[in-house]
């Protein structure tokens, strides 16, 4: 992941006066998230410097200088919803079929659902994208929204 905001990074530096950074996936899934496995066990050595990446794409997102858009055409779980929400704007696109099937995307840091918590930084960019009771339950039930509900929580 970290690896590929830099390059993105890398390439907006290219650019003549880029006016902002657009991140997008494949039609099912934004981003599903991080590696559950590494975070249940996770390997001693390698932990610090994966968290530290982690901390560093927020950091790179929410901080940057340009307008930053997440146009989200998937499912967009745990960590695929903290990379939606560190950016400026998210723009969900619901429709159409993937695989046959009509094509309904979800978002929302479901981590409670896996038997971990979302780390208290992330929690407090849920509440500040849909308020603190909205994100207090969410956070809670380990909810993962339907695209319909976005525009009535302020994400629209």
């Amino acid at each position: 992941m970290k690896k590929s905001v830099d390059r993105s990074k890398t390439l907006m530096k290219t650019i003549q006066s880029p006016k902002c950074y657009l991140a997008s996936s494949n039609a099912a899934i934004f981003s599903a998230g991080l590696d559950v496995a590494e975070l249940i066990a996770p390997d001693p050595g390698r932990l610090p410097q994966f968290w530290k990446s982690l901390q560093q794409v927020y950091i790179d997102l929410y901080g940057s200088r340009l307008a930053t858009v997440a146009c989200l055409t998937g499912h967009a779980p745990a960590a695929g919803c903290f990379l939606a929400m560190a950016c400026d704007y998210r723009v969900m696109y619901a429709g159409g079929t993937v695989n046959g099937r009509k094509h309904m995307p979800k978002i929302g840091l479901n981590e409670t659902q896996l038997g971990i918590a979302a780390p208290p930084w992330m929690g407090q960019l849920l509440v500040r994208t849909i308020g603190f009771r909205r994100a207090e339950l969410a956070l809670a039930m380990g909810t993962l929204f339907p695209h319909i509900l976005l525009w009535r929580l302020g994400c629209g």
